[in-house]
């Protein structure tokens, strides 16, 4: 009897001890309330290193929240953006407008993810979300002040992937015929321009069309080269990639004459299609970052005017994408601002074309240049009889022409 109640002893005593041991394994590793915050690559309390592609992408949020320290929930954001540095004027007031999300076309990312105690201090998380056909495999580790995470992502297939290069200049292509030029312009009013092209006096006709196709092939703007010319000088292909990312070829344009291609950095802008439009989504905090240099106060223009334009119609496309329409067959594809988009940003920069002081400048600007001297009495024209040509408007397109690489690079 003795022995037996000495073996229900120990079995009690072994079954405390297993309790024990398992309510110990389903304790935090560290407190909840440590982890739990919204951490950002701006903030040097709760600090975020996140990559994308296996690049640093910064101007995002994470947000981590755990109840148990078994599973948490993160969201995933841009980071707010401070106005004042884009708008250099008393007017844009305290607004913090957000950001493009972390994946391309989400402007939130919910991963619902299963915590590991990695040590005494932190938590790790690792696994594969999937969404509307993007997939999304992420790794990552938090503690008290820092949120590390790493996401790999595929995008839902598109007809964009791959190489496209700038389409080469065509000698001679004028008029509504321009439709394979690297600049792609098409404007149809039925009021016309009246200038004295020649110099003599003597206004001469110019439908909308033509004279967007002469200003962009045949005026000189800058070392002889014309608007078409110049921007193969600066721009020689692009790469839409299978996550997402945007890569261009580029040059700074210190030499014209030689140029000397550069990709852009990754994670600087990225794309997503949707209803058969191409969203652009530039990420505005790497690109101040990274490329954007302080200009002083003296050099600046005034565009107080044009604000609540910018407030009202340009900066939600910093959340949600600048809509381009999109053209293409197997070698040859056509991105645009359709006419929407281009008389909207016009109605945006109306005030400034309205304003007798910003033209003034701008006219001694172009005079200043001994290439395009020549032509501002044209542009003076132009500017003076853009409102009414606008008026009678019925289409309004611009943007470039691309020819397919021979290599893909979309990967």
């Amino acid at each position: 009897m003795k022995k037996s109640l000495f073996y229900l002893f120990a079995l009690i005593c072994s079954m405390s001890l297993f309790t024990s041991c398992s309510d110990d394994d389903e304790s935090p590793a560290i407190p909840v309330a440590d982890v739990n915050a919204t951490f950002s690559s701006t903030d040097a309390t709760n600090k975020l290193v996140m990559t994308y592609s296996g690049k640093p992408m910064v101007g995002k949020e994470v947000i981590f929240n755990t109840l148990d320290g078994k599973k948490a929930t993160l969201v995933l954001k841009g980071s707010s953006l401070n106005i004042g540095g884009l708008i250099p004027t008393r007017d844009a007031g305290n607004m913090t407008p957000m950001t493009s999300g972390v994946v391309p076309g989400e402007v939130t990312t919910t991963l619902n993810v299963e915590l590991s105690s990695a040590d005494a201090i932190s938590y790790t998380f690792q696994g594969v979300d999937t969404k509307d056909g993007r997939t999304i495999n992420y790794t990552g580790t938090v503690k008290k002040g820092q949120l590390s995470i790493d996401l790999t992502v595929k995008m839902p297939a598109n007809n964009l992937m791959g190489t496209w290069n700038l389409a080469p200049v065509v000698p001679g292509e004028l008029g509504e015929a321009n439709k394979s030029q690297p600049i792609y312009t098409a404007w149809k009013s039925t009021t016309s321009f009246n200038l004295d092209l020649f110099g003599m006096g003597i206004p001469v006709p110019m439908p909308a069309g033509d004279l967007l196709s002469l200003a962009t092939s045949v005026m000189p703007l800058y070392a002889g080269k014309t608007g078409n010319e110049l921007l193969l000088s600066v721009f020689e292909k692009v790469t839409f990639k299978e996550d997402g990312n945007i890569v261009a070829s580029y040059s700074d344009g210190k030499n014209v004459a030689k140029p000397e291609w550069n990709d852009s950095p990754v994670n600087i802008a990225q794309y997503y299609v949707k209803d058969n439009k191409v969203y652009v989504l530039l990420n505005i905090n790497m690109i101040l970052g990274s490329f954007a240099k302080p200009t002083s106060a003296g050099s600046r223009m005034d565009i107080t005017p044009i604000i609540p334009g910018l407030i009202k119609d340009v900066l939600p496309m910093l959340v949600n994408g600048i809509p381009l329409s999109y053209t293409q067959d197997t070698e040859k594809m056509k991105v645009y601002a359709d006419t929407q988009m281009v008389m909207m940003l016009m109605n945006v920069v109306a005030p400034l074309l309205n304003d007798e002081a910003t033209i003034k400048d701008l006219l001694a600007s172009l005079a200043s240049n001994p290439s395009f001297a020549p032509f501002a009495g044209v542009v003076k024209g132009m500017l003076e009889q853009l409102p009414g040509v606008l008026n009678t408007t019925s289409n309004f397109e611009l943007g470039i022409n691309l020819i397919k690489d021979n290599l893909d690079k979309s990967k």
